[in-house]
């Protein structure tokens, strides 16, 4: 059964600020994934849709967007150290199979921080949970990770800056458009990425 999406104010946007893994990556991974949440009646993440969540922002006005990519810009890009995300685990509490970096380096830890510091100077309101630096694989995971094939690991070593994304949700699930900054010195985002709407992330 399709769920109605929730509501936002009107006139905001819903955004969230993230990092995207090389598409060749996202593929191979969404092939071995994809075969094996079938035999799981899980439901794989679409290679295009595959993102590692920096900060969620919630329903933002778009008239807000040029402070927030002057804090951006100001924070700098993310740390120069890899980030490696090569632990797969099954959170069963939100049911999904992850792919995540359990040990991230100070400089990570020290780069979130900054960033969570950032926003909440900027009036938005954040998770208190910590960080856990990790990309959603397959969500509606029920049992154990038995028969699931070999993850590719997922290596981030190039400094970038946030790419900035707003959630479209509808009955099917949400869909991702990936915005651009209006100053070129941050760049198109992760990949070389524009502005475009990435499908379903539920495929």
């Amino acid at each position: 059964m399709n769920k109605t999406p929730a509501s936002t104010p009107s006139g905001a946007w819903r955004l969230f600020l993230a990092l995207w893994p090389p598409g060749a990556w996202a593929q191979r991974t969404y092939a071995v994934v994809h075969r094996w949440a079938r035999q799981q009646q899980a439901r794989a993440i679409a290679a295009g849709s595959i993102h590692l969540t920096l900060a969620f922002l919630g329903d933002v006005a778009p008239e807000r967007l040029p402070t927030l990519e002057a804090a951006i810009r100001a924070l700098g890009r993310t740390p120069a150290e890899p980030l490696v995300c090569a632990h797969v685990a099954h959170w069963p509490g939100p049911r999904v199979l992850v792919i995540e970096d359990s040990a991230p380096t100070p400089a990570w830890l020290a780069y979130a921080a900054a960033l969570k510091d950032t926003l909440t100077a900027l009036g938005f309101v954040l998770e208190r949970r910590p960080w856990r630096p990790h990309l959603t694989l397959a969500r509606g995971v029920r049992g154990s990770l038995k028969d699931l094939p070999l993850v590719p690991t997922l290596r981030w070593g190039d400094k970038a800056f946030p790419v900035l994304v707003r959630s479209h949700l509808t009955p099917q699930g949400a869909k991702y458009e990936r915005l651009p900054w209006t100053s070129s010195a941050l760049g198109p985002g992760s990949d070389g990425v524009k502005a475009d709407v990435i499908g379903e992330p539920l495929a």
